[in-house]
């Protein structure tokens, strides 16, 4: 079967913010999914104390869409993305913003039970690059985009090599 012609799924990646002080560091995120093209929606809830609420953000988003990457941003404590996963067959990625918990902080987003499978990434733009992997692995042209953006970056560290030999 021919992809050629063959319409590309909706892909929606969701950002979940345990708080509002999350959202300038969930905005580094977006702004990269808008260059690869990716729909995004910020939504907002702790596993702590909003875990209903974070169940039925779940079923909101799910209903009537097949393609999903969940990305957690929370700042404290990171249950939420351990909690999402619990509930959903889509990937979650969780993207904590830096904090003054340091490791504790990046273990809370890893250290999850058995059968929950969580991805971390620590820089934004880290973020944004594994939902579109995610994606493309059923959208060509946005696995077209990743590749160009893995050409430009070797560019860059050549064109920097290139500089550094000429100042031997």
């Amino acid at each position: 079967m021919s992809t050629e012609n063959r319409e590309e799924p909706k892909q929606l990646a969701v950002l979940v913010l345990g708080s509002e002080d999350d959202l300038d560091y969930a905005r580094k995120i977006t702004d990269q999914l808008q260059e690869f093209g990716i729909e995004y929606q910020f939504r907002g809830g702790s596993a702590h104390t909003s875990p209903w609420h974070v169940f039925n953000i779940i079923r909101d988003v799910e209903n009537g869409n097949s393609s999903i990457v969940y990305i957690s941003v929370a700042g404290r404590s990171d249950a939420l993305s351990a909690f999402i996963d619990s509930q959903t067959k889509f990937p979650v990625i969780a993207a904590p913003p830096k904090s003054e918990f340091g490791l504790a902080k990046y273990l809370s987003s890893i250290d999850t039970p058995a059968g929950i499978g969580v991805s971390l990434v620590i820089h934004p733009q880290a973020a944004a690059v594994s939902a579109a992997k995610i994606f493309a692995l059923n959208n060509p042209s946005l696995a077209r985009k990743i590749e160009e953006l893995h050409e430009e970056s070797v560019r860059k560290k050549i064109t920097l090599d290139n500089k550094l030999i000429k100042k031997r």
